[in-house]
C-alpha cells in the first residue's frame, strides 16, 4: 500500500504517519495501535484476516478504491500475535507514545518491538515443555558455523561441523527460525532447508556475519575482554554465527538481555550425537503415526512435576551421556532418593507449586515481566527454599551440587514482598502495584491526586449548594483548563462573581 486517503482526496495525517512507518518494514505486518485496537491496513489486512479468522473491512479510499482494514483488541493481542508467528509472519508493534487527550494533531507513535518466529516470547508461541530456538548458520565450503539460542531460558550455544551434521542438528532442534547470510542463497544447506519448507528462513545482511565484529560485540555484551573463559575462542565460524544472532536480537527484540550470561560450545565428548532419523524412528519425543508426544518415550517416562523438569528430560533424551562418570553420578542420586520413600512421596507435591523460574528469570532479564509474574518469582523462591530443606540430609554429590548452586534468596524475597501488593494486577499500566510505604515519593503523588479529586468534588458540591443549581458541574479540558458548566435552564441563577 503506497498511500491512503480518507475520501479519495489528499492523504490524511494519520495515514501519512502509517505509510512512513510501513515503508521501513515492507515485508512485515504492522500492528498499528489506534485507541483500544491494533489495526492493519491494505495488504497486511488482506494477509492477516484469514490467518486470524477476523473480519476484513475497509477505511477510507485510495485511487477510488476502499482501503482494506482489519483489527484486534489490544487487551487480547497476544493470542492473535501467536497465530501470525505460528504462520511464519513477522510483526512490527507500533504503539502510541503520548496520551491522545494531550496530543496536538496526530498522536505520536513509534515502533517498540519487532516480533519474529524465533524471537517472540509471548504466551502461546511455544508450549511450557518446548524450546524457542533461534538459529543462525554461517555456511562455508567445508564446515558450517552454527549458533542457537533459546531466548526464554537464555541458553546460548555454538558449534561448527560438516554439512550433514549441521543439517541433522537443525532438524533435531526444530527451531522456530533460521537466519543466514543473504549472499548464501545458493548454498546447498539453504537449498535443502527451503525444499523441506518446515522452518522459517530469514536472509540477513552479509555484514552481520563478520568474525572480528562478532568477537568484539560478544565480549562487550558479556563484559569480558576475551571469550577464552567460555572455551569457544577457536570456533571462528560458530562465533560468526553467534555474533549474527546477537545482532538479530538487538535489531528486532529491542529489550534487555540480562538473563543471557554465557556462551557454550555445543560439541562435547560427554554426549552422543543423535541424527534426526534416529530421534524420529525411536520415537524419543514424538510418535511416528500422529507426530504428537503421546506414546513417545518422553511421554512414557515423563513423571516430572515442573515444566522446567520436563524440558530437562527432553534434553537428556536428545543428548544422552556416553561416558560412564556422569551416568553413575546421576544414578547414585536417583538410588538415594528412591530409597527414601517418604521424601520421594512428599517432594513432588512441593515441586508442583514451583512456578517456571527459568522462564520467569528470562522475562525479568528482558524486562518483559508483569507484576503478577514478578510475585510468582517470590513464591517460587520460597518453594525452592522448601525443596532445599527437604534434601538437606541427602549425601549424594548431585544433591550437594544442587544446594551449592542455589542462590541466596532471602534478600530478594524480602524486596519483592516489601514492594508488591498482596495480589498484584496482571498489567502495569494502571498502577496498583506497590504497597503504601514502599516509596514515600509515590505515596505523596498518589495523595496529591486523591486530594485534588476530593477538592474538585467538594468545590462542585459547595457551589451547587451556594447557587441552588443542582446540575452545576466543575470540569476540565485541555483548551480551557478547569471550568464551571451551567446549562441555559439555570442561567438566571449564575452568581455575579462568575466570569464567562
Amino acid at each position: 500500500m503506497k498511500s491512503t486517503s480518507s475520501s479519495g482526496g489528499s492523504i490524511t495525517p494519520l495515514m501519512k504517519q502509517y505509510n512512513k512507518i510501513k515503508s521501513q518494514y515492507p515485508d512485515k505486518i504492522l500492528f498499528f495501535r489506534m485507541g483500544d485496537f491494533y489495526e492493519m491496513f491494505g495488504d497486511d489486512a488482506i494477509k492477516a484476516a484469514p490467518i486470524l479468522d477476523i473480519a476484513l473491512t475497509s477505511r477510507g479510499h485510495m485511487n477510488g478504491e476502499k482501503i482494506p482494514l482489519a483489527g484486534v483488541p489490544h487487551h487480547s493481542a497476544e493470542k492473535y500475535l501467536a497465530r501470525l508467528l505460528e504462520a511464519g509472519e513477522k510483526v512490527v508493534i507500533v504503539e502510541q507514545t503520548e496520551d491522545p487527550k494531550q496530543a496536538k494533531g496526530v498522536v505520536k507513535r513509534e515502533v517498540v518491538e519487532i516480533l519474529t518466529p524465533g524471537t517472540a516470547t509471548i504466551e502461546g508461541v511455544v508450549d511450557d515443555t518446548g524450546q524457542l530456538y533461534l538459529v543462525s548458520i554461517y555456511p562455508g565450503d567445508v564446515k558450517i558455523g552454527l549458533a542457537y539460542i533459546d531466548l526464554l531460558s537464555g541458553k546460548f550455544f555454538l558449534e561448527e561441523g560438516r554439512f550433514e551434521d549441521i543439517y541433522e542438528k537443525i532438524r533435531v532442534l526444530a527451531p522456530q527460525e533460521v537466519n543466514y547470510p543473504q549472499t548464501s542463497e545458493d548454498h546447498d544447506l539453504i537449498g535443502i532447508l527451503k525444499k523441506d519448507n518446515i522452518i522459517k528462513l530469514t536472509g540477513f545482511e552479509e555484514w552481520n556475519f563478520d568474525y572480528k565484529s562478532a568477537v568484539r560485540e560478544l565480549c562487550d555484551f558479556f563484559g569480558v575482554s576475551t571469550l577464552d573463559g567460555f572455551g569457544v575462542s577457536g570456533n571462528k565460524r560458530g562465533l560468526t554465527a553467534a555474533g549474527a544472532i546477537y545482532r538479530y536480537l538487538r535489531e528486532n527484540n529491542r529489550t534487555r538481555l540480562d538473563h543471557i550470561t554465557r556462551l557454550t560450545e555445543a560439541q562435547s565428548d560427554h554426549y552422543m550425537t543423535l541424527d534426526y532419523n534416529t530421534v524420529r524412528n525411536l520415537e524419543l519425543i514424538r510418535n511416528l503415526s500422529e507426530n504428537t508426544e503421546t506414546d513417545s518415550l518422553f511421554h512414557s517416562v515423563n513423571r516430572t512435576a515442573t515444566a522446567g523438569g520436563a524440558r530437562r528430560l527432553k534434553e537428556g533424551l536428545l543428548r544422552p551421556y556416553k561416558k560412564l562418570e556422569p551416568i553413575l553420578y546421576r544414578q547414585k542420586g536417583v538410588k538415594e532418593f528412591y530409597n527414601l520413600r517418604d521424601l520421594a512421596g512428599d517432594l513432588p507435591d512441593l515441586l508442583k507449586r514451583l512456578p517456571d523460574l527459568e522462564r520467569l528469570a528470562g522475562r525479568l532479564g528482558m524486562r518483559k515481566i508483569n507484576p503478577r509474574q514478578l510475585a510468582s518469582i517470590k513464591d517460587g523462591l520460597i518453594v525452592g527454599a522448601g525443596v532445599l530443606d527437604k534434601i538437606e540430609e541427602l549425601t549424594s554429590e548431585i544433591f550437594g551440587n544442587i544446594r551449592d548452586a542455589y542462590p541466596a534468596s532471602d534478600s530478594l524475597i524480602k524486596l519483592i514482598d516489601d514492594a508488591l501488593v498482596e495480589e498484584p494486577p496482571l498489567t502495569s499500566n494502571k498502577g496498583g502495584i506497590l504497597k503504601r510505604g514502599y516509596s514515600p515519593e509515590l505515596d505523596e503523588l498518589k495523595d496529591s491526586i486523591r486530594d485534588a479529586k476530593d477538592y474538585i468534588a467538594s468545590l462542585q458540591k459547595s457551589e451547587r449548594d451556594r447557587t441552588g443549581i443542582p446540575t452545576l458541574k466543575v470540569g476540565f479540558n485541555k483548551v480551557f483548563g478547569y471550568y464551571i458548566e451551567i446549562t441555559k435552564t439555570h442561567q438566571d441563577k449564575v452568581p455575579s462573581d462568575y466570569i464567562r
